[in-house]
């Protein structure tokens, strides 16, 4: 999603140790260059902002937001026009607050620091301009409005806090109805929606996972999309009461695998419904595909920026269709056991997990709860359970809680860390181990009726790519009130 990427833009501050030697360097500089006032109206001022215009800073943020507008009221000395710094004084105060007109007070500091006739024009046209700038971006496309985005977006992402944006979702949302299903083995539960586990963080869905695999049970990714990410936790809180109660008994078949160019399907068939698993053999990511089956979306070969074509999608859609009419022998019983290790990493989210079976033959269904998978990392998963007797198939869960946490990429999928493999020995180590039991299976589903986001994701994509053409124009805007500066400047 371009959307996560719009965080590269933002305020993003250095390191404690980097901080305190930027400051330091910053102060004794302002001494030098008469700015020692300045940096401290500038630190007052925005931290005073913190509780009357509820700017969201914090004592880093205040801090690094001073000593970056020293430095550039630094540079533009050398010309003799250091209060040209207004415009950007004012759009930060006005992003980052949600008190936007108590905001504009704590801005005028500059006046106190630079006290002219000079300083006063250059923040009243600083003022014009940016409320030109506000004017040009309150544009929607389809149903977003690109202001109303930014403001709540900046304001999420220097807080966490999901409201912002999820309240502006739900004016974008679409209403939609969605199957869970859910796969009982035992007391183990094994689910799985027609809904998507994003868009990232901790916003709407996103938390889809972690409110569904609690205890005994994980979760599988089914054949969806974007558009189908719940807009809030509350909406996830619908599925969440309307989970399947697993009434209807399930005589279990023999598994069996099928393989097209570049898919292959492993199924676990049942007497009323199959498990259809679709692997990548050496790509996969969202594709969206409906049947009567339970279709697992495996995203388990991790390629850098790819999106399905229309001829994989087709590929995809052949094979599933086989091996929905592929016929497969009873099986009299089946063996169990489930092993689930709370873990975490820069790639895993939540926890990993095994399903394990005896057929006859052993197979393990791995879970990984992270977005998509290295394939590399993935062979070694199948080869180290098949030195332990089972053949693997490896599924991740698309967990989008760690999209977007970083400011060099949007996700790494799992095997991306170096702790991954450690994860890996412990799981194997556990699974090793473990006790079967005889398998008794049930399933049920759901339909459940959730805001989503729907055409609004496609739309949201448009919105952030006017960004770039938006600080294009905010850098003209700058430029104009630096060559403001510099006129006045002559004329005086």
């Amino acid at each position: 999603m371009k959307v996560v990427k719009l965080y590269k833009k933002l305020f993003s501050v250095p390191r404690n140790e980097v901080l305190i030697l930027f400051t330091i360097a910053t102060i004794a500089s302002s001494l030098f260059l008469n700015l020692t006032f300045f940096w401290i109206t500038a630190f007052v001022f925005t931290f005073l902002a913190i509780n009357f215009a509820k700017t969201r800073f914090n004592l880093r943020r205040t801090l690094f937001f001073a000593n970056i507008l020293t430095v550039f009221a630094a540079v533009l000395s050398v010309f003799s026009i250091p209060q040209a710094v207004t415009l950007l004084i004012v759009s930060t105060m006005h992003f980052c607050s949600e008190r936007k007109k108590i905001a504009q007070i704590f801005s005028t500091f500059p006046l106190l620091a630079f006290p002219s006739y000079k300083t006063l024009i250059i923040f009243l046209f600083s003022l014009i301009l940016f409320f030109i700038f506000l004017k040009i971006l309150d544009r929607s496309y389809g149903k977003i409005n690109v202001k109303e985005f930014v403001e709540n977006f900046v304001l999420y992402w220097l807080t966490s806090e999901a409201k912002f944006l999820e309240k502006t979702f739900e004016k974008w949302s679409e209403i939609k109805n969605g199957r869970v299903r859910c796969l009982c083995i035992n007391d183990v539960k094994v689910l799985t929606t027609d809904f998507h586990p994003g868009p990232f963080r901790n916003v709407g869905g996103a938390n889809l996972i972690k409110f569904l695999s609690t205890g005994r049970a994980v979760y599988l990714h089914s054949p969806t999309s974007h558009e189908m990410d719940p807009v809030s936790s509350e909406e996830i809180l619908k599925i969440v009461n309307n989970l399947p109660l697993c009434k209807e008994k399930l005589k279990p078949m023999k598994p069996f695998k099928l393989e097209s160019k570049n898919f292959e399907i492993f199924c676990i068939p049942f007497d009323k419904i199959k498990f259809i698993f679709v692997s990548g053999k050496n790509f996969i990511d969202d594709f969206k595909l409906f049947s009567k089956d339970v279709v697992i979306d495996c995203h388990n070969s991790h390629v850098y920026n790819f999106k399905l074509e229309i001829e994989d999608l087709e590929e995809i859609e052949k094979i599933v269709k086989i091996a929905e009419i592929t016929e497969s022998e009873k099986v009299d019983k089946v063996k169990f056991a489930f092993v689930k290790i709370d873990a975490e990493s820069e790639s895993i989210c939540n926890y990993v997990a095994a399903l394990l079976f005896d057929f006859g033959e052993k197979y393990a269904i791995v879970i990984f709860d992270a977005n998509n998978m290295v394939k590399d990392f993935r062979d070694l998963v199948e080869e180290e359970f098949k030195r332990i007797g089972y053949r693997a198939v490896v599924v991740t869960t698309d967990n989008h809680e760690k999209t977007g946490l970083r400011t060099k990429s949007s996700y790494k999928p799992a095997g991306s860390d170096r702790k991954d493999l450690e994860i890996l020995k412990i799981l194997l180590n556990e699974c090793r181990d473990v006790e079967m039991v005889d398998a008794e299976f049930k399933f049920d589903e759901t339909l459940v009726e959730v805001k989503v986001f729907g055409n609004a994701i496609d739309d949201s994509e448009r919105a952030v790519e006017r960004s770039g053409k938006l600080i294009a124009i905010f850098l003209a805007f700058n430029l104009l009130i630096t060559l403001l500066s510099a006129t006045l400047e002559v004329i005086a």
